[in-house]
Order: structure tokens, then sequence, then C-alpha cells
């Protein structure tokens, strides 16, 4: 289950062959954006960083096709003009896994591309399976190793589509032998919260810095079997956009994105007075001193 932001750059130059742009040319920019927390924040970030800096961004509808790993990497490497931000697993030493596995295995799309890469933002986008406190001080289970016996008494869901739905239930079943009753495909994380509050499910899968776990008081299942890797959001840039000024925006807005941006991003964007995507984003940028107060 894996997740990118796709910045794709291109400069306006009608029917001629598009050359390198400068470090101060103006370029167009379309941002697209699929991480599992606040996607079109994310997006908005980078995109209000850059419109600060003159370049003309739009930011697409979330779930966009190009949004995918696959999709991102395979930008980034062929059509040119384009900045990918990519929740990238590194492979971790674990001795409950096979010697020849990887703890967190590398998509093939992203292979050959780490010689694009802009410094890693300190943002981990990894997932994590949650229960309520009364739910886990009922059956005992506090991680996942240990779940197996009484899985078949669970019902689990996601917020995403009936695929990964499936998928869950196939991975949880090979990893830890948990067979759990089903596993449902909801609209939203606040209807999956909701379910699992209510007892309509006893098991959900939730970004880990999704604030609502702390809210809720749920607890965290340790997954040392890694059915979720740890995921650094990770920028990479086209060959052709080196000498623009793009990379040392995105470099500046990556060094501020830490553990808790998301987290803090999702609080201002959700409930009573929500802030939009584009002002939560500009926001927090002047409060990093990225932008001035007057630019929005």
């Amino acid at each position: 289950m894996s997740c990118a932001v796709v910045l794709s750059l291109s400069a306006c130059t009608g029917a001629q062959p598009t050359p390198t742009p400068s470090a101060t040319a103006l370029v167009s920019v379309s941002i697209v954006s699929s991480t599992s927390m606040v996607p079109n924040v994310m997006a908005e970030l980078y995109g209000e960083a850059l419109r600060n800096a003159g370049h003309n961004v739009t930011v697409q509808a979330e779930n966009a096709p190009a949004t995918t790993v696959d999709a991102a990497s395979k930008a980034v490497q062929t059509t040119g003009n384009t900045l990918a931000i990519i929740p990238r697993s590194a492979p971790t030493a674990n001795p409950l896994l096979p010697p020849t596995a990887s703890a967190s295995p590398t998509p093939s799309a992203l292979k050959d591309i780490d010689s694009l890469a802009l410094r890693p933002t300190g943002a981990n986008d990894r997932q994590v399976l949650v229960m309520t406190a009364a739910q886990s001080q009922k059956t005992a289970v506090t991680s996942m190793e240990f779940a197996g016996p009484k899985c078949s008494t669970l019902s689990a869901a996601v917020s995403a589509p009936l695929a990964q739905a499936e998928e869950l239930k196939k991975e949880l079943e090979e990893k830890y032998s948990c067979r759990v009753e089903n596993v449902n495909a909801l609209d939203s994380r606040r209807q999956l919260v909701s379910a699992l509050l209510t007892d309509q499910i006893q098991l959900a899968v939730l970004p880990q810095t999704d604030p609502s776990i702390y809210d809720n008081g749920l607890v965290v299942l340790e997954d040392p079997r890694m059915l979720y890797p740890s995921q650094t959001v990770t920028p990479f840039l086209s060959e052709d956009l080196r000498k623009t000024d793009v990379a040392a925006i995105a470099d500046r807005v990556s060094e501020k994105i830490t553990e808790n941006t998301m987290s803090e991003l999702t609080r201002v964007t959700t409930g009573d007075g929500a802030l939009s995507a584009r002002e939560a984003a500009h926001e927090w940028l002047v409060d990093q001193g990225l932008i001035a107060t007057n630019t929005k």
C-alpha cells in the first residue's frame, strides 16, 4: 500500500523543443498527491512555496492515476519536468523475516531513480493496525504476533478501495495466521474510526500520525513482521530540472517537514472551522518562515 505526491512541471515553450530552464526560469507546475495523510495539503506545501517563487501551480484532485508509486516513478524518469514526492520503504533487518526477504521491499519502479533523490523529509508515512483499549484488554492482544487465535472473532476495515481490503485479509493470514471474519472497505477515516469506537469493527488500519489514535486512546498493535513497513517521504527530481530553483525550494520545504507535520495539518483541515488545504499549507509555510504573510 503505497502512496506518492507528484509535481509535474512543464515550461511553456509552444511547439518547439523544451530547453533546460535556468535557475530563475518560471515553470508551470501540476501537483497530485496520494500520501496516506492529508494528500492535498502535502501537495500544497510544495505548491504554495513554488507559487511564492513565481511559478504557476495547480493541484489536481486526490487519487488521480498519476499518484501511484509506479506512475510517479515512471514520470520522474521518463516524462521530464517532474518532481515526485514518494513515501519510500527502506530494507530493515528483522529476525522474524527470512534472510532473503526485505522487511520493506522497494517497488521495481524505484530501483533506478536513487540518483534523482533530493533531501528526504522527516515524515514517516507508515500505516498501523489499531484497536480500542477496551477491545485490546478484552482479547489480551497488544501485538499481531500473538493475535492469531483471537482473529476469528474480529472484523477489520480500511479506508481504501476493496482491493486493498482484500489484500489486507490475505496478508494478515499469510504473515500472522490471523483469519479475521471479514475486512471492510470504508469511504473515509472518519467512518473507519466511528465504526471502531462503536464496535462495528474491532481492527482498523490508520496512518500512525492520525490524531484520532491519540484523541481516542486507541492501541497501536505491534507489527514485528512488518505488514506495513516504515516509509520516509522522499522527493525525486527529473534530470532536466536540476538547474532550476525547484530543487532548492523543495529541499527547503522538506527540511521543515517532521514526524508531526501531517498530524498537525490533519487537525486544522478537519472538523469545525477547518481550513482548506491551501490555507493550511500557507499558514504552515508562514509559521516555518518559508514565505511571507502577504504572499497568499
